[in-house]
């Protein structure tokens, strides 16, 4: 069956956050080297916030109150990331090939003003977000409610993701879904599916 629509994760693929912000936060805040990132990405944690029971507000405080540092957790925060340019060059092709482009994100409530403040608006069809949708990466249903959105059998989507455990999710739908490994292999995959760049 034919490709219909390509759906992209956001973090780990479109966005790519630097490592040495965090590690300067950490520093800066005699915090040890993955503090941060272990108490932010608690799982219960991480699942208030990428569902939307908890702002990123909210989110922020609660790590900066785990680590008794809330200048650490908002200087953390403050790093909105950078848009991999030459990964939206091939996400442009594949829509400008008459494919659905979407994004689907495990994100939060301010997700909407970033992807505008990114300059990614323009670039997808699409836009979903956990925190709205109300249920997160690897859930079966979130992948059926994108399915159900774009009107697309899960056959016919193409879809990736740089978290094995999210593409594990897809693949359980029936959905093409490959791990995301770098731009070079992504291109790869999507010619496999006879998507053409």
């Amino acid at each position: 069956m034919a490709i219909e629509a390509a759906v992209f994760d956001l973090d780990g693929v479109v966005r790519h956050f630097d490592r040495d912000h965090l590690s300067e936060v950490e520093r800066t805040h005699g915090l040890a080297p993955g503090e941060l990132i272990q108490v932010a990405f608690e799982r219960d944690l991480l699942n208030e916030v990428t569902t939307g029971r908890i702002t990123r507000a909210e989110w922020g405080e609660r790590v900066g109150e785990q680590l008794a540092s809330q200048p650490a957790a908002r200087a953390w925060l403050s790093d909105r990331g950078e848009v991999d340019c030459d990964l939206l060059e091939v996400i442009d092709a594949v829509r400008s090939g008459g494919l659905t482009v979407a994004l689907l994100t495990n994100g939060t409530d301010t997700i909407s003003d970033e992807m505008v403040d990114l300059g990614l608006v323009g670039h997808f069809d699409r836009i979903f977000n956990s925190a709205k949708i109300g249920i997160a990466k690897p859930a079966r249903a979130v992948y059926e409610y994108v399915c159900d959105q774009l009107t697309v059998e899960p056959a016919n989507v193409f879809f990736t993701d740089d978290s094995p455990a999210h593409v594990a999710g897809a693949l359980e739908l029936g959905m093409v879904a490959r791990h995301y490994e770098g731009l070079e292999t992504l291109k790869l995959d999507l010619r496999n599916e006879g998507i053409e760049l």
